[in-house]
């Protein structure tokens, strides 16, 4: 039957009520819109400065460990007088960013690992280190830390290092929110000891964060912001403590980054109001079309199932109660079985298994799917197929539960993606960067860490991370695909700060980080110490809450970490340990890390 005009009236009546509504609520969206980007700026601001803090902590805590590597060389060294603590001195060798290292005795003869006395190491410091232990402190061109020596579980005199002041300052140009802001690090007491240098002069100016501006000492574990005006620009500072160091590090950021950040949020939203509008209309007409012309689409969907064939593409349907899988399409491509369209759950792991050695992380997620929460799985992967050769294929599946979350069914699609993917890789050759977050991309992360194992020997230790984000998912679903844009580039951002610069950090996956540490064979006694401290910055910083379309989602990362050479010893190897301590962790509570042992493969 050919519907009528008027069978059409109820349809056009709810489209034009749904355009006003949608108008009305964008409207309304843009015009308090401001406050709330504003609100979420001061938000990323603080969490920044937060992260700031932890970079240092974390600096220091490296150096603290390179000067504890260095007690094991004193372990039986006389320090009774100022010549055995010259030539203990000259035992150290000077690594990080220290420029010297020095021995100290308990009367307080002091030598630099050069030979030179050291007699100007303040009092107060040397009377600190030798009762309560790690001990920072600071002089107009260095600053220090030191670390007791114990022989005989008794303090007879301590290492210390010295470091460039011009350390701190380099350590907060690199480090910031990515606005136009300033930073500072200042001591207990809010006297200023470094600025950046990017700081305008009256910024450079303040001698202490407290006393010279409105903000408050922040408690521990917290941050405090409030309004500074320098010169005529009206700013906001946050300040963050450096947990246990007794340091504090301050942002200034002038508001007017803030306004142009709501200000091009707006526009945004303005853009994004048309496009919605239009793609409405575009969708109602398409839907009252097909409506009038149902048996043209009928005919339509019987000319799609010829070019599916034509094309090698595919449907697939796996039912978890029968364990059996059913296809549809081009079935000859994937399987040598003529004339068979369903599939026991031995044939189908057979068929699993003719994926790329180098695209198995796509088969993990798919087993995945049916103990998690997840719904629905996206992936590329290359396939053995009938003919000999590897095909690319694209996969979009949806996993339908129950009522008691159970899964019931796989079903999705398999796209032929050969000619895309090949011509993709043809233009992205030598493009070694993700374009999302601008980390290594999965093949160069691979690349460089199978380069730096092949030329590794029995005394180096490595280690792989594999980070997922927990919630990644829930991002993408209530706050939109632009948020989810943003949580991975912070993602990558705090990962670069947890790693320096001659460690890997990439992106292998959708919502998937990796990252390679390298350790020097002089940290190999305190390497697991390390180790686990990165696994734990991990998860500390990236441990956050995101905002938009008045939702809120808290993410955290679960860590799944391999060592060099105890888990393996190649690249596939170490990444497979890594992944199985992975799933324990996501098997588990989340927002945590596991390091892997050979219970792992149980």
């Amino acid at each position: 039957m050919r519907p009528t005009r008027s069978s059409h009236l109820p349809a056009v009546i709810s489209v034009i009520a749904t355009l006003l509504i949608l108008a009305i609520a964008f409207t309304w969206y843009g015009s308090s819109i401001g406050g709330r980007i504003k609100d979420s700026n001061i938000s990323y601001i603080s969490e920044n400065t937060s992260v700031l803090a932890a970079v240092f902590k974390s600096s220091f805590d490296e150096q603290t460990a390179l000067l504890n590597s260095e007690l094991s060389v004193l372990d039986s060294v006389s320090l009774s007088d100022a010549d055995s603590v010259r030539n203990a001195a000259e035992k150290l060798t000077v690594s990080g960013t220290f420029e010297a290292l020095g021995v100290m005795n308990v009367y307080g003869d002091a030598f630099t690992n050069s030979g030179s006395s050291y007699a100007d190491y303040p009092p107060q410091n040397y009377a600190e280190t030798m009762s309560s232990g790690t001990v920072i402190f600071l002089t107009d061109a260095y600053y220090f830390i030191s670390v007791p020596l114990k022989q005989s579980g008794k303090i007879t005199g301590a290492v210390f290092g010295a470091a460039p002041r011009d350390v701190l300052t380099s350590l907060l140009a690199s480090a910031g929110s990515g606005m136009a802001n300033s930073g500072i690090l200042a001591d207990k007491d809010g006297s200023v000891i470094a600025v950046s240098e990017n700081a305008p002069y009256e910024v450079q100016k303040i001698t202490n964060i407290f006393t010279d501006t409105s903000v408050s000492r922040p408690s521990k574990g917290s941050t405090s912001s409030a309004a500074y005006t320098f010169g005529v620009t009206e700013s906001l500072i946050t300040t963050a403590p450096v947990e246990t160091l007794g340091l504090y590090i301050a942002q200034f950021t002038p508001n007017s980054e803030l306004r142009k950040q709501a200000s091009l949020i707006r526009a945004d939203t303005a853009i994004l109001l048309i496009i919605v509008i239009f793609a409405f209309i575009i969708m109602a007409l398409s839907l009252m079309y097909l409506v009038r012309n149902y048996n043209d689409m009928m005919r339509s969907n019987e000319r799609f199932k010829l070019v599916t064939v034509e094309s090698q593409d595919l449907v697939f349907d796996y039912d978890y109660k029968k364990q059996e899988l059913t296809l549809d399409g081009s079935i000859d491509n994937i399987t040598d079985k003529r004339g068979k369209n369903t599939f026991s759950r031995a044939e189908t792991l057979a068929m699993i298994e003719r994926v790329h050695e180098e695209d198995k992380e796509v088969r993990r997620l798919v087993e995945e799917l049916a103990f998690t929460d997840h719904t629905s799985v996206r992936g590329e992967f290359r396939y053995l197929c009938t003919d000999g050769t590897y095909s690319w294929f694209r996969m979009k599946g949806t996993v339908v539960r129950a009522h008691d979350g159970s899964p019931t069914r796989f079903i999705g699609s398999l796209i032929n993606a050969d000619d895309i993917m090949n011509r993709e890789a043809l233009l992205n050759s030598g493009n070694d960067t993700d374009p999302v977050t601008g980390i290594y991309c999965k093949a160069a992360f691979y690349n460089n860490v199978t380069a730096m194992l092949r030329s590794a020997s029995d005394s180096d230790l490595f280690a792989i991370y594999i980070i997922d984000i927990d919630s990644f998912r829930i991002v993408n679903d209530d706050l939109g695909h632009a948020t989810g844009d943003q949580v991975l580039a912070d993602v990558a951002k705090k990962l670069c700060i947890v790693f320096s610069d001659k460690d890997f950090v990439g992106r292998i996956g959708g919502d998937e980080f990796a990252a390679f540490l390298h350790l020097s064979s002089k940290a190999r006694t305190v390497g697991m110490n390390i180790i686990e401290s990165k696994a734990r910055s991990i998860c500390e910083q990236i441990r956050a809450t995101y905002s938009a379309k008045n939702k809120q989602v808290a993410i955290s990362a679960s860590v799944g970490v391999a060592i060099y050479p105890y888990s393996g010893r190649d690249y596939n190897t170490l990444f497979r340990c890594a992944d199985r301590a992975l799933r324990r962790v996501k098997a588990g509570s989340k927002d945590s890390y596991a390091v892997y042992s050979p219970d792992d493969e149980k």
